[in-house]
């Protein structure tokens, strides 16, 4: 929807998903949300999404990351299977990146003498979506 295009595409979504915002903590459980949904088929029938914040950058990721969503998302755990060994490692792409070096790119952002005005959105851009190569600040995401 634009100002090109005012009407959903298709008429009025019947299906859609809200993912709220909150920084890592959204991205985490928006990546839980998006797993679960998909692993019971729901996402295929999904034809909105809306999301805000921390919310959006998971969001984002799963609507445009080229990747396979297993490995975007990560494969269902089973709580009672969970061990310290399995959790220190690596399984989901979105949350490897949620726990990436995102103090370090503000850090540098400051050293660089970024302006503050830019500083969040560079940092956001540089952890959560340059490895997905979603990081231009001239395209839009949808």
């Amino acid at each position: 929807i634009n100002a090109q295009s005012a009407a959903f595409p298709g008429g009025r979504p019947r299906i859609g998903v809200c993912i709220s915002g909150g920084g890592n903590r959204a991205l985490s459980y928006a990546t839980g949300v998006f797993r679960g949904l998909t692993e019971i088929g729901f996402m295929s029938q999904v034809e909105a999404l809306s999301s805000v914040s921390g919310g959006s950058w998971a969001s984002s990721l799963y609507m445009f990351a080229d990747r396979r969503l297993s490995k975007l998302l990560g494969t269902k755990t089973v709580p009672a299977e969970l061990s310290m060994e399995y959790l220190q490692q690596d399984h989901s792409d979105i949350l490897k990146a949620a726990t990436s070096q995102f103090n370090y790119a503000i850090e540098s952002g400051l050293f660089r003498q970024t302006p503050l005005y830019h500083l969040w959105q560079e940092a956001v851009g540089q952890v959560f979506l340059k490895p997905f190569g979603l990081d231009s600040p001239v395209a839009y995401l949808a």
